[in-house]
Order: structure tokens, then C-alpha cells, then sequence
């Protein structure tokens, strides 16, 4: 009743047209459903049109209807973050990542939503409403849930993430890699190590791709979780060497044989990983499988310069407190 009251105020006042369409789908029910989760969006400081933020929002209002509370945790400041506001208002609790203690989106999620459970996910991911109503119900058994993504469409750039998802499929899962997460706040599973993680194999769930230079700016994530073993960080880095080195003792031939055998071993895990997946990805897919490993090969090699500067720069910032700082409070930080 309060819904239709709420609209027919709205068509008095002649502010129909000003309304996004996506508040209906929270006005209009007499009674919502019960709140089965808090589904928490991260969402990046990157430009948007109006188009883009009505048609998130339209999605956004799909999951509320489902019976989860929307938070959108923005990332952007300024006029941007004011745009983004009133629009997703009507079918979220926004919410400024400044405004939220240590900025880490996980803590940030146990914070924010008044449910048990808890979906995290990036702004590009699709849940439908049976994936929600799924993964809430893996999450009664579960203390943290993965499930697995796919792009539709996929471009090239995309592809390399396909082959990726592929190969890591086959070899092991590939856990905390995902752009959404599902777990349950109570349990404190941030204390926890990756056994914890449930990888949820069957269930594939939609991410819409990112444009290229979109993609190239988050490169840098994405190498910290490709390198986040030293087991990866040693393969790949030996790959380059090996095939300069072959081609030393062997000449060309043998260089690109072991290159050839190498990027036909990439295919042959990317297409054992797609038994079970192939509704969702192609089988040019598994076609990029090489390519992904030459760019892992190069990227490598830039990933450990950026933590050696890293490094560098921590070591630096250590010494300028230690002799900024007086000795009682270098004590203090000693004990």
C-alpha cells in the first residue's frame, strides 16, 4: 500500500519523468521478500556516462528485488562521486570509500551490511536472481563461497583472462583470484587461509568486459594475483631465459621447438579446463592459452621491479622516521 501511495504522490506532483525507473522495482511491492544477504558493490573511481549508471542501477534494483540490501561502496570523489550518487541512491546505500576506516573492501563489507551473509563483488559482475538465491544457499554449508566468472562478450583482451580461468581449471583452482566473493561475517574468515575458500566449479556467473584502457589501468591487480606464490613468480620468470638460452646452444630451432612445445601444453590444459565450462567459454578461447603465457612471461619481470621499488621505498620511509623520530618514540614502537 505504501508503494502505491509513494507512486501516486509521484504522478501528482507531475515528477514522473524525473524518477529513475529502477526505484519502481522497490516502491512497488506491498511487502518485500526477507533479506536473504548484503550484496556490497566496490565500485571503481573511473568516469561513467548517465547511460552506464541507469543501467547498473537497473541491475542493482534486479538484486534488491531478490530480497538482498544493496551497498555501493564508490570509490570516486569530487562531482563524480556527487553523479554517481543520485542515481544509485534510489536502489542502494552509498557509501564513499573516504568515509569508510582502512578502505579495505572486505572489512568494509562486515561493516556496512546488517546481514550474515555477504556477497562482494566488483561493478562489472552479473549475479541473476537464482545465482543470488544459489550461492545464499552454499553459504549454509560454506564459510566463504567462490564462484567462477565468465565475459560475455569477450574481446581479445578478455581472452587472456578466459585462457587464464582455463588453464587454472585444470591445473588448481584458481582461488581469490575472482571479482566477487560470497562469505559470511560471523565466521571471520579474513583470519582464515585459501583451504577456507569453497570454490564453487558449477557456478558461473556474468561479468560484462571492461573497456581496453580500462583493462590495461588494472593490470596491476591482476599481476598480484597471478604472482602471488613464489611457485608462479619462478615459472614464468624462467621462461624467457630457457628459450634464450636453448636458442644459444641449439640455434633457433630448438628455441622454438621448446617455445612451440610450451604454448601446445597451454592449449592442451586450457581445453581439458573447459570440460564443464564450454556453455561459457568458447573454444577460441583456448586459443589465447599461449598468449597468456607470453604475457605472464614478460609481466613478470615488471611485477618484480615494481616490488623491488616498492621495497625500496618502505626501506627508505623506515629510515627518515627512525631519525625524525625521538628516541622515547622509537621505543614506544619498539615495545
Amino acid at each position: 500500500m505504501g508503494g502505491a501511495l509513494l507512486v501516486l504522490a509521484i504522478r501528482k506532483r507531475g515528477a514522473i519523468g524525473l524518477a529513475h525507473a529502477s526505484l519502481f522495482y522497490l516502491v512497488m511491492p506491498a511487502t518485500r521478500p526477507p533479506r536473504r544477504c548484503s550484496y556490497v558493490v566496490t565500485f571503481d573511481a573511473r568516469p561513467r556516462s548517465v547511460a552506464e549508471l541507469r543501467q547498473f542501477a537497473d541491475y542493482l534494483a534486479l538484486v534488491a528485488s531478490a530480497g538482498c540490501e544493496v551497498v555501493v561502496l564508490d570509490a570516486a570523489t569530487g562531482e563524480e562521486l556527487e553523479a554517481n550518487r543520485r542515481v544509485l541512491r534510489w536502489v542502494a546505500r552509498h557509501v564513499a570509500v573516504d568515509q569508510v576506516p582502512g578502505r579495505d573492501p572486505v572489512q568494509a563489507a562486515c561493516d556496512l551490511a546488517t546481514a550474515d551473509k555477504i556477497v562482494i563483488a566488483s561493478a562489472e559482475v552479473r549475479y541473476t536472481t537464482a545465482q543470488l538465491l544459489a550461492i545464499s544457499a552454499l553459504l549454509e554449508h560454506h564459510e566463504v563461497v567462490e564462484p567462477q566468472v565468465y565475459y560475455r562478450p569477450m574481446p581479445w583482451w578478455r581472452g587472456l583472462d578466459g585462457a587464464r580461468m582455463l588453464v587454472h581449471r585444470a591445473v588448481e583452482p584458481d582461488t581469490g583470484a575472482a571479482p566477487t566473493l560470497a562469505f559470511r561475517a560471523s565466521v571471520r574468515w579474513l583470519d582464515a587461509d585459501e583451504r577456507s575458500i569453497f570454490p564453487a566449479e558449477q557456478m558461473f556467473i556474468r561479468c560484462e568486459p571492461p573497456r581496453l584502457r580500462d583493462w590495461a589501468r588494472a593490470r596491476a591487480r591482476d599481476n598480484a594475483a597471478d604472482f602471488a606464490n613464489t611457485r608462479n613468480v619462478t615459472f614464468f620468470a624462467l621462461l624467457l631465459p630457457l628459450t634464450i638460452v636453448l636458442g644459444f646452444l641449439g640455434g633457433m630451432q630448438l628455441a622454438g621447438a621448446f617455445a612451440a612445445s610450451i604454448g601446445f601444453s597451454a592449449v592442451l590444459l586450457a581445453a581439458r579446463g573447459r570440460i564443464g565450462a564450454a556453455a561459457f567459454f568458447p573454444i577460441l578461447t583456448c586459443a589465447y592459452a599461449p598468449l597468456w603465457l607470453l604475457d605472464r612471461a614478460v609481466m613478470v619481470y615488471w611485477h618484480l621491479a615494481q616490488s623491488l621499488r616498492a621495497g625500496a621505498a618502505v626501506t627508505a620511509s623506515d629510515a627518515a622516521r627512525g631519525v625524525a623520530e625521538p628516541l622515547d618514540e622509537q621505543l614506544a614502537h619498539r615495545d
